[in-house]
């Protein structure tokens, strides 16, 4: 019952304290949770780092080694397909003799593939006075002493190889190729040697899309660890083989949940006591603190003119004037907000005129050729649509002329691939330069160029003469004079896009066809 006498600042110093425990008891709880997550997650990140370095040590040499080695252990395994059924995720069983396993061992296939492997393991530990220090502490300043657990981040990363067997059993199950370091069972046989066929955790099909981190603790027979899958690409695109790292973190980061859950209940029991404490100080609220909510809900429906009056010398009394000055502190924050607003719309405008500039960078580059400047195919296509849609409606006439240049392909061979790209740039110059403005020229592909001319076949083969012309009195440096066939046609309304495309193509085939450097049309 003393509690009861005590002054008003004392009960209120010690709800505040009960209620900063559980607000401190809380935020501990929840920067160490954040600690935990970002620690996973960068352990995550490193290790898909390693997997993308790591694949890269596998050459076409070792590549060949791996597919030799594939062949032979898949060509010697014998699968049981009912006991391997059985097998639980992360669970291994033989499925090639021991003579067999010793051979492909003492391969040179196999030391080749070996020898990448443990380049990967070790290059994750640094050796200091014959002790193995902890890499990614050393190397990411992950060394942390957090309650008690020094360097809980865990060892090194083991890498290993694996096969799906999909054709075989489901996308669930795989097939040992090569290890850093065989780990032995507490049966004592290897859990991860030639030829073992395991049962995965995920779909091995899903994870020869890309680098793959799974996103919890893997436990199998061996240890619980962070494991990661990355495919290892041959010079066709196709998957090899999968490099998997497990990285040994499970007993480390188990210290940090067992201290989430110690925290959880302390704060659950702080919670409970203040809120039983502030229930029973709630009683002993008196009139000022009434006056104080009635002008706080005043001001909560944006009345900002609501100020106490409440003449006491005790804690009220004080925190009605703190009240007040808090009024007047809103009313000249709303005085300065009004002046921010309007800098704020001057930024908005200055922003606005940015993007749209962007925009149109963005617009340019998606319509137009990276070589020649001229608009790519994509536009062309869409202005040939657009010019049948008009002539359509307005009755107005328009041809396309297809240009290709004679021979492009002696030039590559000849003098090289940028002085192709030389003359492709010189060519479409000279098209651009004798072009009207309404027409419209772009690169249709390779060392073909379509224009459109907004007038009858006879304007077109008109300026397909001229670009003729001009090109041959054209001299390029190293290579000489370049000819060019051209095809036009004049679109017939009613027919479609595909038609008046075909019948210009086939005026440049004929023209081909003729000897080349000349102009021939398709009615």
């Amino acid at each position: 019952m003393y509690f009861y006498k005590w002054p008003f600042r004392f009960k209120v110093f010690f709800v505040i304290c009960i209620f900063t425990v559980s607000v401190t008891s809380t935020g501990i709880y929840y920067i160490y949770n954040e600690i935990s997550g970002i620690v996973v997650k960068t352990l995550q990140k490193d290790l898909r780092d390693v997997g993308n370095l790591g694949s890269l040590l596998f050459d076409k040499e070792s590549r060949d080694a791996i597919k030799r080695i594939k062949s032979i252990a898949l060509k010697e395994a014998s699968i049981d397909k009912k006991i391997v059924e059985l097998l639980q995720a992360g669970g291994s069983i033989k499925t090639i003799s021991e003579n067999t396993y010793k051979k492909i061992h003492s391969s040179d296939d196999f030391q080749k593939i070996l020898l990448r492997l443990r380049l990967i393991g070790h290059a994750t530990f640094n050796f200091e006075d014959n002790r193995i220090v902890d890499p990614l502490s050393d190397n990411y300043n992950f060394d942390i002493d957090l309650f008690g657990y020094k360097g809980f981040l865990g060892g090194g990363i083991g890498a290993y190889l694996i096969i799906d067997l999909i054709d075989t059993l489901s996308g669930n199950y795989g097939m040992y190729i090569a290890s850093a370091v065989p780990e032995t069972t507490k049966e004592g046989y290897p859990g991860n040697p030639v030829g073992n066929v395991f049962r995965s955790f995920v779909s091995l099909k899903g994870l020869k899309k890309g680098p793959f981190v799974f996103d919890n603790i893997i436990k199998d027979d061996f240890y619980e660890s962070l494991t990661a899958s990355i495919p290892i690409i041959d010079d066709n695109n196709e998957v090899v083989a999968l490099l998997g790292l497990d990285y040994s973190v499970g007993p480390q980061l188990e210290k940090i949940y067992k201290t989430k859950r110690i925290f959880v209940i302390a704060i659950l029991v702080n919670i409970i006591f203040s809120v039983i404490i502030s229930y029973v100080i709630s009683n002993f609220l008196s009139n000022p603190l009434k006056t104080l909510h009635k002008s706080a809900v005043c001001v909560s429906n944006k009345n900002y003119d609501c100020k106490v009056d409440i003449r006491t010398n005790d804690e009220f009394g004080f925190l009605g004037k703190i009240f007040n000055e808090m009024i007047d502190s809103i009313q000249r924050n709303f005085a300065k907000m009004e002046d921010i607003n309007k800098n704020l719309e001057s930024i908005v405008e200055d922003r606005t005129r940015e993007l749209i500039e962007k925009n149109n960078e963005l617009e340019l580059l998606s319509t137009t050729d990276t070589l020649t400047g001229l608009y790519n195919r994509r536009y062309i296509d869409n202005k040939i649509k657009n010019f049948i849609k008009n002539c359509d409606r307005y009755n107005i006439e328009f041809s396309i002329i297809m240009i290709d240049i004679d021979k492009f392909k002696l030039i590559n061979d000849n003098y090289g691939h940028d002085k192709g790209d030389f003359v492709l740039v010189g060519v479409s110059g000279i098209i651009k330069n004798n072009i009207r403005n309404v027409d419209c020229a772009g690169r249709w592909g390779g060392e073909e160029f379509v224009i459109l001319c907004q007038e009858k076949i006879e304007g077109s083969v008109s300026v397909a003469e001229k670009i003729r012309n001009k090109l041959i009195s054209t001299s390029f440096e190293n290579v000489g004079t370049v000819t060019a066939s051209f095809g036009c046609s004049q679109y017939v309304p009613g027919e479609n896009f595909e038609v008046l495309l075909k019948r210009a193509d086939s005026a440049l085939y004929i023209a081909k066809c003729n000897g080349r450097n000349r102009v021939e049309c398709s009615c």
